[in-house]
């Protein structure tokens, strides 16, 4: 295990003799980036190149990362590995490494002869999952928004080397009434609906989306339903082992089953509450913008006089009343983010009439 505190940022490294990983960083990263990362140290171990520093600068690095990544014979292995590299060329943690866009190429160059390991292909639910968000496309959302969005995770305090990229909605998705979406490989944004917001509104979304991103809420949500389903039936069918009621196995089984799904419904809806009500209220005080929140409640406001059902059937989310308290709050401690300060400045500057 890598020990000494000048190697933290340092995943793993191969010297003769062994592969010394950091367990620590290792720990919270996916399965997929582990499985890589060490294949990327066995081929530097397979080419011996500690013996030819002129080859690691230039050449191992690149190569390391494109066999290594082939090496896994895993699309979600190398797309889990991708959400950790950069979006810029060659600077995956220095010169030589590839991008994000470099190991989505590989990833799909495997999906297409359908190659999983043995880890992805017993969690197909997450396969599924990573097919299903391919319906909202690769495109890059407008300057506006990838402002915004990296604005957001910085101040978040998430790395740089974990953002993720702002992508848009395809149009064939813009009619619906979402305005972002966050998921474990990038935030989506309807421009369609966001373009008609004030740019309060806009940048508490972006806050929002990246407080999920943040605590990987997409991921958690997933693993929470998991595992009360399994649980549950589990529990259910011991309880019934237990006291072995008098009745027979062709109704205590599907009890079981019945039991296990209302379960999972009713702990999927808390714990849906539960991560929406954090990003709401973490989201908007992360903003450090009284007009920012200002604008943020008039949108709510407004929705919830198209859709009188808006805030019922999207549990979690703020009061306009709450987040003008909100706005209040952070309108005491004197706080404005450098548009609104800018914003402010030019309109006193106006010479009244």
């Amino acid at each position: 295990m890598v020990a000494a505190s000048r190697w933290k940022n340092v995943l793993a490294l191969y010297i003769p003799g062994a592969i010394y990983v950091n367990e620590n960083a290792l720990d919270v990263t996916l399965y997929g980036h582990k499985r890589f990362i060490l294949f990327h140290e066995s081929i530097h171990r397979k080419y011996n190149d500690m013996a030819h520093s002129f080859v690691i600068l230039f050449l191992g690095k690149r190569r390391a990362d494109i066999e290594g990544a082939y090496g896994t014979t895993c699309a979600l292995c190398v797309r889990e590995a991708s959400y950790f590299a950069s979006t810029e060329d060659q600077s995956y943690g220095g010169k030589g490494y590839l991008c994000r866009g470099d190991f989505e190429i590989i990833a799909e160059d495997l999906a297409r002869d359908n190659q999983l390991c043995s880890y992805h292909e017993k969690n197909r639910v997450l396969a599924r999952f990573y097919d299903h968000m391919k319906v909202f496309g690769n495109d890059l959302a407008a300057s506006e928004y990838q402002e915004l969005g990296k604005e957001a995770q910085c101040v978040l305090g998430i790395p740089e080397k974990y953002h993720v990229p702002i992508k848009k909605f395809p149009s064939s998705l813009t009619s619906f009434p979402i305005a972002a979406l966050a998921t474990p490989e990038a935030i989506f944004v309807n421009e369609v609906r966001l373009n008609q917001e004030a740019y309060g509104a806009k940048r508490c979304v972006m806050f929002h989306e990246a407080i999920h991103k943040k605590y990987n809420d997409v991921g958690f949500n997933l693993f929470i339903k998991l595992v009360t389903l399994f649980g549950s039936g589990f529990l259910a069918r011991k309880l019934l082992l237990y006291f072995k009621p008098a009745i027979s196995r062709w109704i205590s089984y599907p009890a079981m089953s019945a039991i296990a799904l209302i379960t999972m419904c009713i702990t999927a809806r808390c714990y849906s509450y539960f991560i929406e009500r954090r990003a709401e209220i973490q989201g908007h005080y992360a903003t450090g913008c009284s007009q920012c929140v200002q604008e943020s409640a008039a949108r709510r406001c407004r929705l919830a006089e198209i859709d009188k059902n808006f805030l019922k059937n999207n549990g979690g989310y703020l009061l306009a009343d709450t987040l003008a308290e909100i706005a209040e709050d952070l309108k005491a401690q004197g706080k404005l983010c450098s548009y609104h300060t800018t914003l402010n400045a030019n309109i006193e500057a106006q010479p009244t009439i």
